[in-house]
Formats: C-alpha cells, structure tokens, sequence
C-alpha cells in the first residue's frame, strides 16, 4: 500500500490510478466482465445465465446480485476482498 501511494506521489497521480495499472483495483464493469466470463466458461451456471442481450438489459444491480451468488457459491472470488500489504482492500 505504501509502495504504491509513494509510485502515486513520484508520478503525480491519484493513488487510485496506480491501483487501477496495477489490475490490483478493476472498475466495476471490469468486474461485471470477469464473473460472467467465468460463469460462462462453469458447466453448473451456464444454464442459469441470460443471453448476451438479456444481460445487457439488466440493470447493474441484478448483474451484481447474480454475480455475487456466484461468488458465494464458490465459482470465483472476482467480488472477495483483496490483501495489500496486510490492509483489507474491499472494491
């Protein structure tokens, strides 16, 4: 986490931004992405899962219930806190 702020300071930034090049912070779009690939790519979810153009219709708030069912179901930890230099970092 230090690192990272003291990147930020050196290249005038906000430290979000070092944490979004770094991959270690993904927008939540990037995060929308990533869980339904994953589903798609789960034979047990793949049923459950509305098409390409369904999906785009549902609003973020569905999208991230039926992503975050799928987290805790164990399918991926997209939406799991992550650790940073022993600080909990939860995006």
């Amino acid at each position: 986490m230090k690192l990272y702020r003291r990147i930020a300071d050196y290249l005038e930034i906000p430290p979000a931004q070092v944490f979004l090049m770094s991959g270690t912070m993904m927008l939540f779009e990037q995060k929308l992405a990533r869980a339904r690939e994953s589903m798609l790519s789960d034979p047990r979810w793949i049923g459950y899962l509305p098409n390409d153009a369904d999906w785009d219709k549902l609003s973020p708030d569905v999208k991230m219930l039926i992503c975050l069912l799928y987290d805790a179901a164990g399918g991926c930890k997209i939406f799991t806190p992550i650790q940073s230099d022993g600080v909990e970092i939860s995006i």
